[in-house]
């Protein structure tokens, strides 16, 4: 926008496709500063087959990332896909603002 701000919409959906990848697939993170930018999830969610599971609030959480809590202090946002298996399709959709 004219006066230097900006949203991005992201919908990111992964496929688990292996035993090792479930892990790391598991966990999603977002990189925010926190001063300045607004993180919002709209929906996370692990699909098996037919049957989603909704991420809870519980499993969301911020996290300072770095030892620095000045103006440019970035926040890292963990979203923790519950049920993950191999097949599952991991979504979630958010913005950052």
């Amino acid at each position: 926008r004219k006066d230097g701000t900006w949203d991005q919409t992201v919908d990111y959906t992964l496929k688990v496709q292996s035993e090792d990848a479930k892990s790391n697939a598991s966990i999603y993170g977002i990189e925010y500063n926190s001063a300045t930018d607004t993180v919002e999830i709209f929906e996370a969610y692990t699909l098996n087959g037919k049957t989603r599971v909704d991420v809870p609030p519980s499993a969301i959480e911020d996290r300072d990332k770095g030892d620095s809590r000045d103006y440019d202090a970035l926040k890292y946002r963990t979203v923790v896909y519950p049920q993950v298996q191999v097949g599952s399709l991991l979504n979630i959709r958010y913005r950052v603002r």
